[in-house]
């Protein structure tokens, strides 16, 4: 089938699948996301009966910026569900992944029960969104050090690169962080403004420079509403908070609180898990991880690090490995889509190579005089390893 036949099938197959979805949306989302090389499908009696696209994001990870996907638009043809078409369409997206480089594979499930049928094939729940109410008279600030001036931003010129060198630049501050790039923000713009939102960044009276963005939205009931709020200090976020709530004319805003933003989350905050990430090469990922494994000791000393041990003993329910380690020996299983992932890895403080089960098997269990621990995760447990310790946040996901 022709590549232009397919993009029509595929908005077709969108439009049956995801009716609440407005023309608008998808002229925007097949202008501007959708492309031939990300598609995935599967065609039968010759039409697209079902489809994925792999959004390609960078991802802020420890001191790393690796590159991931974002799996958008996963649908099946009702004649054909129930078939196994979508676990078969997942399992050979990942492979592409695999193929294109890709290290790690994030989604956002459409309900609850889909949490069950993408952790089947090794996603797991970890990206969360703290939400909290807050009243904009009630914001400490300083007004002796701070002069800040918010301006609304036209969302339909592409922003300058002051604006979108700062969203990326704060967003970079999190250990586990999806990013948007300068291109990506305009399509967030796009999609932000059919939903009747609006973007604001605030800026320094005598300076000019940028020190907060936010995407704002009144909703259906009058709220106020601040999606994104990425500020430089918590002065700026307090007073920002403030100065839309005023502008709005409303009292309290209800506010999602960027987990590694100065402007932190209080006892208060309603943590909500927002998405599901999978890994899609474990080498690599172990590569970068193994420095926070052997790394962030207080003591001087060498071993692995305590918080990361406790995550291990949690995750595994194996409380053999010992502090005092100089390598870590994992077996990793259960990878079905991804045969070339299962198999025998060696973590030190120099990274992570993959082995053969014979050298596996004698470094880590004969050879007495060595550090060493050895424990067997399945695809899922390695995500929750490599993950659980830094709060991984995406937002403005088009979803």
């Amino acid at each position: 089938m022709e590549k232009t036949k397919i993009k029509e099938e595929v908005r077709e197959l969108w439009k049956l699948c995801f009716p609440e979805d407005t023309e608008e949306f998808m002229d925007l989302y097949f202008s501007l996301r959708y492309t031939d090389d990300i598609n995935s499908c599967i065609i039968s009696d010759d039409r697209v009966v079902s489809a994925l696209q792999r959004i390609p994001y960078p991802m802020k990870y420890m001191d790393k910026v690796i590159n991931t996907s974002y799996i958008s638009g996963a649908c099946t043809h009702p004649d054909y569900r129930s078939g196994g078409l979508m676990r078969r369409l997942l399992a050979e997206a990942h492979r592409r992944m695999y193929a294109d480089g890709i290290l790690l594979s994030s989604l956002i499930p459409a309900s609850h029960s889909l949490k069950d049928y993408y952790s089947k094939s090794g996603y797991i729940e970890c990206y969360q969104q703290s939400v909290e109410l807050l009243t904009g008279s009630e914001q400490p600030v300083d007004n002796y050090n701070i002069s800040l001036i918010i301006n609304k931003i036209d969302l339909c010129i592409t922003p300058d690169k002051a604006i979108s060198g700062f969203y990326y630049q704060q967003l970079s501050t999190g250990k586990a962080c999806i990013l948007h790039t300068p291109r990506d923000l305009f399509v967030v713009m796009s999609d932000h403004k059919l939903s009747g939102g609006d973007m604001w960044v605030g800026e320094a009276a005598e300076s000019g420079k940028i020190e907060a963005l936010a995407f704002t939205v009144i909703d259906t009931d009058g709220r106020l509403i601040i999606k994104e709020l990425v500020c430089s200090s918590l002065n700026i976020c307090n007073e920002m908070i403030r100065l839309l709530c005023r502008h709005y004319q409303v009292l309290q805003a209800e506010v999602v609180i960027f987990p590694y933003s100065v402007c932190k989350e209080t006892d208060k905050a309603c943590v909500l898990d927002f998405g599901m990430a999978r890994v899609i090469n474990v080498l690599q990922m172990l590569s970068v991880y193994s420095s926070y494994l052997f790394g962030d000791r207080n003591d001087n000393t060498s071993g692995i690090n305590p918080d990361a041990l406790e995550t291990l003993y949690l995750i595994s329910g194996d409380t053999s490995v010992s502090r005092e380690s100089d390598k870590l020996f994992i077996e990793v299983y259960g990878d079905d889509a991804i045969d070339s992932n299962n198999g025998y890895y060696v973590i030190s403080p120099a990274g992570c190579e993959k082995t053969d089960c014979a050298s596996f098997l004698k470094a880590g269990h004969i050879c007495a005089d060595l550090k060493s621990s050895y424990i067997r995760l399945s695809i899922s447990q390695l995500g929750q390893l490599l993950l659980k310790d830094f709060r991984p946040y995406m937002n403005m996901m088009l979803n």
